[in-house]
């Protein structure tokens, strides 16, 4: 089965920016929180699966890939992990198992989103799981008589609280401040101002969410009189995560290899959005789901993909392609956005007897409310709010 799922930083930050349309290759690129477990599948056996992770430097990244196998027949997966800019990373500590792989603790030197790449020799199903830990602490001394103005770096995952305090030293003079705290990317910067004079400077910031889209950070200290020393700490709490089980398998999203490319992201409390990444003129091509912020309390992974057709019992012929929204299970707090695509010249100028079809994870199909869909004939689309994932589908009038 084709996925493509790239990802939001939050949760384990399993991030990708997909760099144009992947529906053509045999690439799956999935994103997941740590202590997810995943289920896919390797159909054809050729297929290429790629699990994509941005992880900050000093983080340790952990994952255990296994095979099914019934009666001995079944894939065996092999491992490969690839550094932020593609390449192999030659000495990655993976272990060969009986049944697939291991990641066994790889710390990375830099930060940026690494890729864990999955091949088979055979057709079947296979399990993930992956695990990171970052550094929950930082610590330096500086020497504010070589200059008045120090740079920390710290690397995070977005999202994390941050407690920063800054001390001069025992018999040493001066009173350092805490400047500023920046994303290197510019995404994030906040700023603490001069104290008034006679007043103490910032010398402790508490519970500051870092904010951005990077993993490094930039705390800026500095020494108005330039001199003594000082040791600056950084206490980091990661944001809440929310383990799942995902079903990525062809009993999840279909079993014909040519139509079947599932896409999803990472999603945090923030929100975000998951778009079909497909070439012009693929059915699926139009369809996606918009999280708003608040619609979940903590990171979570968001698919897209195809269906199997919604049997409805009636008269109505299918307008457009059968979209599932999963894992299976999510519920949004705040009501998504789901965009189908549609065949806009199977209806007149007013959309008589357009009809948009939901099928719940237990199979039963309702009626999606005519006054809450909105059609956009120039796109080919029709949107409507959802507060549950299942699968959609537009249908019309016999002509």
């Amino acid at each position: 089965m084709r996925r493509a799922v790239p990802i939001v930083a939050a949760c384990l930050a399993m991030a990708l920016a997909v760099a144009g349309p992947r529906r053509a290759s045999a690439d799956v690129l999935v994103g997941i929180c740590s202590g997810d477990q995943v289920k896919g599948s390797f159909l054809p056996a050729s297929e290429v699966e790629s699990y994509v992770v941005r992880l900050p430097a000093g983080s340790k990244l952990s994952a255990t890939v296994a095979g099914k196998l019934v009666k001995g027949v079944g894939p065996v997966p092999v491992m490969t992990l690839l550094d932020p800019d593609g390449a192999v990373v030659p000495a990655a500590p993976i272990v060969v198992t009986k049944t697939g792989a291991k990641l066994v603790a790889f710390v990375a030197s830099a930060s940026g989103d690494y890729t864990i790449r999955l091949t088979a020799n055979a057709e079947g199903d296979y399990a993930l799981k992956v695990k990171r830990s970052t550094p929950m602490s930082v610590a330096q001394t500086m020497n504010f008589g070589i200059t008045p103005s120090v740079d920390v770096p710290v690397h995070a995952i977005p999202g994390s609280a941050a407690t920063i305090r800054i001390a001069a030293l025992a018999f040493q003079p001066g009173f350092p401040r805490i400047e500023r705290v920046r994303s290197d990317n510019g995404t994030f910067d906040v700023s603490f101002p001069p104290p008034p004079p006679s007043t103490m400077p910032v010398m402790l910031v508490k519970g500051l969410v870092l904010g951005g889209t990077s993993c490094d950070y930039i705390v800026t200290v500095s020494e108005p009189s330039d001199r003594g020393s000082a040791l600056f700490t950084a206490q980091l709490v990661a944001a809440k995560m929310k383990a799942r089980k995902v079903d990525l398998t062809t009993r999840a999203f279909g079993s014909d290899p040519l139509t079947n490319f599932v896409q999803g992201t990472q999603v945090g409390p923030a929100g975000g959005t998951v778009a079909a990444d497909v070439f012009p003129g693929d059915p699926l091509a139009g369809s996606s789901v918009a999280i708003p912020a608040g619609a979940f309390a903590a990171a979570s992974v968001v698919v897209l993909g195809p269906a199997s057709e919604i049997a409805h019992g009636t008269d109505l012929r299918v307008r457009g392609p059968a979209v599932r929204v999963g894992p299976a299970g999510t519920k949004f707090a705040v009501a998504a956005t789901v965009t189908l695509p549609f065949d806009a010249g199977a209806f007149d100028s007013s959309h008589t007897g357009l009809t948009v079809l939901a099928r719940d994870d237990h199979g039963l199909v309702t009626t999606v409310p005519a006054g809450t869909v909105s059609v956009d004939d120039a796109a080919g689309t029709v949107s409507f709010p959802a507060l549950r994932v299942g699968s959609f589908q537009v249908f019309g009038p016999a002509q």
